[in-house]
């Protein structure tokens, strides 16, 4: 299963040990956002992990209508940016 968290969650072990580099990377660059990014991808709950469990898309998603639907919704695509400066008007 594919993580299709906001931060993308390490899950396979090739994964995992790209996040362990890019952790270790950030800290020894001193890359504070690199270091948070790497951090998130690590660790939290996920629903593509393996020990993910109802009640933990209980506590993540609610007991409402978007629960069961969440998993319907895959990944979303979003359209880059476009920047206005003065000079491209």
């Amino acid at each position: 299963m594919t993580c299709h968290c906001f931060i993308r969650h390490a899950i396979t072990g090739d994964e995992i040990s790209a996040a362990a580099h890019r952790l270790e990377e950030a800290r020894r660059g001193d890359d504070t956002n690199g270091i948070l990014i790497a951090i998130a991808a690590l660790t939290g709950k996920c629903p593509a992990r393996p020990n993910f469990s109802p009640d933990d898309r209980k506590s993540m998603y609610g007991e409402g209508e978007l629960g069961p639907a969440i998993d319907e919704v895959g990944p979303i695509e979003v359209a880059p940016l476009k920047r206005s400066t003065p000079w491209q008007r």
